[in-house]
């Protein structure tokens, strides 16, 4: 199960999603089998305790009543599955028609940890600051405008952005949703499969600092369904399921990051690789970098050289170091179109 050690690395503070608002609503329950899950127990924040965990060691969950209240039209969703499962703002893609056959992307965003988020189930707006999402803020408030400012690949997915309603300081994950809980998270998906033309083929997942641990967390206890993930400044040190050994990754940092130090991301990058030490290879080793390089990887191939800009190669895995930006690791991998491009070109095989 988690350790302390990677309670610290997720706990770093970070910016991402939330939301709030609504008009209307309609009731979803997720499908599948309830097996091993419970209700758990209100403590007196509400929160789940006590929940058995699975062979992995995290918090197994119930099926949750999800609650869908429109804030945008028909398109932008704030949704509650609180107590069982994450509240969640909801995208949908521009040009998907309830009556049609075309099947979409879904792209799974996890926050940081802002420091401001800490017992309070309802859904705000501040995690979606530093998101994909983004363009849809004006300021404090939703902007319908903001629409035709997201990546055109973002505007044609399904966009989920989770909201963690309690940080589990403990140590302990005693909260089932006080951590980026991938049993939770695959509870949105089968919620969204059930309800939308999901392309199961191409399920993504992204985040940064403790979004960025919990990208890596979700991917690596849910490599039969996630196509691609792209962690940003975090640190991880689980076991790695031997999926995580073909999935398509692209990892990014700040050499000045002064929460997660940039060896962190790097030595989980480097789990991924038979032997192999980046950085013995990088051009800036004895000094502070002040460019901009990508390293990548392949089975058949090993490493690649390093090269100045934060883009890829061919390969499987690509890690970037930027050589400022402190813990902000994410709006310029947000607004870097090359990196969009190749995460939405990766499919699951089957």
């Amino acid at each position: 199960m988690f350790t302390a050690l990677c309670l610290a690395a997720f706990l770093a503070s970070c910016g991402g999603g939330g939301g709030s608002g609504g008009t209307s609503s309609t009731t979803t329950s997720t499908t599948g089998s309830t097996s091993g899950s419970t209700s758990g127990t209100p403590t007196g924040s509400g929160l789940l305790t006590s929940a058995p965990r699975d062979s992995d060691g995290d918090v197994q969950v119930g099926d949750a009543q999800f609650v869908m209240e429109p804030e945008i039209q028909d398109w932008f969703y704030k949704v509650t599955g609180f107590p069982t499962n994450f509240n969640f703002h909801l995208y949908l893609p521009e040009s998907y028609k309830s009556g049609g056959d075309t099947a979409y992307p879904l792209l799974i965003q996890l926050h940081g940890d802002d420091g401001y988020k800490e017992t309070l189930p309802a859904l705000t707006l501040g995690h979606m600051d530093g998101s994909p999402l983004q363009p849809l803020l004006n300021g404090r408030q939703l902007n319908p405008a903001g629409r035709s400012g997201l990546n055109p690949h973002v505007r044609e997915s399904f966009v989920v952005a989770p909201e963690v309603p309690h940080v589990d300081r403990t140590g302990n994950f005693a909260e089932p949703l006080g951590y980026w809980n991938p049993n939770a998270i695959k509870k949105i998906i089968a919620f969204m499969q059930a309800k939308y033309r999901i392309d199961s083929k191409r399920i993504y997942v992204t985040g940064a600092s403790m979004g960025g641990g919990g990208t890596f967390h979700v991917t690596n206890r849910s490599t039969n369904i996630v196509a691609a993930a792209v962690p940003m400044c975090f640190g991880y040190d689980q076991p790695l399921s031997p999926g995580m050994y073909s999935m398509p990754l692209w990892f990014f940092q700040s050499y000045d990051d002064g929460a997660v130090n940039y060896q962190q991301s790097l030595s989980a990058f480097s789990s991924l690789l038979p032997l192999l030490f980046p950085w013995e290879s990088f051009p800036s080793k004895t000094n502070a970098p002040t460019k901009t390089y990508t390293i990548s990887y392949a089975p058949g191939t090993g490493l690649t050289p390093w090269i100045e800009g934060a883009q890829t190669i061919s390969g499987l895995s690509h890690y970037t170091l930027y050589p400022t930006g402190g813990h902000n690791a994410w709006d310029r991998t947000y607004a870097n179109e090359v990196m969009w491009d190749w995460l939405y070109a990766q499919r699951k095989a089957n």
